[in-house]
C-alpha cells in the first residue's frame, strides 16, 4: 500500500517531469506538445500559476492569443489565492 506521503512525492515528480518536458517542446517551438505538457500538468495542479504562466506564454508564441489571455487570467487568479 502506498502511503499519502509517497503519493503526494510522486505525484509532485510526476508534475515537475511533465512541466519540465513542456518546457523543452516550446523551447524546440513545438507548440502543440509544449501545450499538452502544460494542460497535464495542470490536471496535476490546477492551482499553479507557473504552470498557467507557460501555457499562455506558449499560446502567445504560436499565435493563440486568445488562449494565451485566458491562461493569463489563469495566473491572476492563482495569484489571488
Amino acid at each position: 500500500m502506498v502511503s499519502c506521503f509517497e503519493f503526494l512525492v510522486h505525484r509532485q515528480a510526476c508534475l515537475t517531469t511533465v512541466f519540465n518536458l513542456g518546457q523543452c517542446h516550446r523551447k524546440r517551438r513545438q507548440w502543440v506538445l509544449a501545450a499538452r505538457c502544460f494542460e497535464a500538468a495542470l490536471s496535476l495542479d490546477p492551482d499553479s500559476g507557473a504552470t498557467h504562466g507557460a501555457l499562455a506564454f506558449t499560446h502567445h508564441l504560436s499565435g493563440r492569443l486568445d488562449y494565451a489571455v485566458s491562461n493569463f487570467r489563469g495566473v491572476w487568479v492563482c495569484a489571488e489565492v
